[in-house]
């Protein structure tokens, strides 16, 4: 958000970095502060981030709950409503971005053991869907899946296996008893993050084949924590946002506004800058750092002296 004035409110709701730490190089991050600290609020998903963004960056930022459980459930409803799907029986839901043979061997032990069949949905993006088909090679895959069917599919399930932090969401949205597969090669983290939030940390692995070995993942869940949880979280949430939304605007810029005084009299109106030149230095220090490396190296002696001749004046 450069291009937004300063002067202008920019808030960031339940960002994310989904790992554990910052990937940038020095120069990247020296960018990303500068636009990080023109923010009036920033929140993020996971506790972690919030290290990040102050250890990095130099910026605070609030842990709040992702945005899927701010709403009311009644939404997702009315979503899974509009879809043309229709199970009549009884199944198993697996929403597996990243299929392996020891999440496929997962899914026949589970289906044997609760004695359902299996529907599964897939990464729907179209330049992996068929490979990621042809690796889970298994009947019922799921084609031109809609935003309303997958709803559905989670709503109208009776146990969910998902190595998907979003899928590990809806099955605790809609109270199903589910497996939940840690995804390091999509950020692990959000799947820490989520599970210790809801003290589920039971229900999640981080190898597949860990499943099999425990029955636990066999037994019913029982919800009433999470749903205390849940609700606490939504009001903070809901409180943050509206402050950060509708809280007064502190402008940190030098551009100034017609005022309104009320007096007849002649008044002299006096703006004092401490530092006329730091806007200068700033702008040109924004474009400097955007600049190639190469670049940068060969017009460093121009930008230092054309500073020093400016603080000599």
């Amino acid at each position: 958000m450069d291009f937004v004035r300063d002067e202008k409110k920019k808030v960031a709701v339940a960002a994310s970095f989904g790992h554990d730490r910052d990937f940038r190089s020095n120069r990247e991050r020296i960018i990303a502060s500068e636009y990080f600290k023109r923010f009036d609020a920033i929140s993020v998903r996971e506790e972690s981030a919030v290290g990040i963004m102050k250890r990095v960056f130099g910026v605070d930022a609030t842990r709040v709950l992702d945005p899927v459980f701010s709403t009311d459930r009644q939404v997702y409803d009315d979503i899974a409503a509009e879809s043309t799907r229709n199970e009549t029986e009884p199944y198993m839901l697996t929403y597996i971005l990243d299929p392996t043979p020891e999440k496929k061997e997962v899914i026949r032990h589970l289906s044997e053991k609760l004695g359902l069949r299996t529907i599964h949905i897939l990464d729907g993006t179209p330049w992996n869907y068929e490979s990621n088909k042809e690796k889970l090679g298994m009947d019922t895959i799921l084609e031109n899946v809609t935003f309303q069917d997958w709803v559905y599919y989670f709503k109208n399930s009776s146990y969910v296996l998902t190595d998907s932090c979003h899928g590990m969401s809806f099955a605790i949205i809609y109270h199903k008893p589910f497996a939940g597969i840690g995804n390091a090669h999509r950020g692990m983290t959000r799947f820490a993050s989520l599970t210790k939030l809801f003290h589920v940390e039971d229900r999640f692995v981080t190898n597949p084949l860990d499943i099999i070995k425990n029955d636990h993942f066999l037994e019913p869940m029982d919800y009433t924590q999470v749903e205390e949880i849940m609700e606490k979280e939504k009001v903070f949430f809901q409180d943050w946002l509206k402050n950060a939304m509708f809280s007064e605007k502190t402008v940190k810029t030098y551009q100034a506004y017609p005022a309104k005084i009320e007096t007849t009299e002649a008044v002299d109106i006096h703006v004092k800058i401490n530092e006329p030149i730091q806007v200068k230095q700033t702008f040109l220090r924004r474009v400097y750092y955007h600049l190639p490396v190469k670049v940068q190296n060969k017009v460093k002696p121009i930008v230092k002296n054309y500073f020093k001749k400016k603080a000599q004046q």
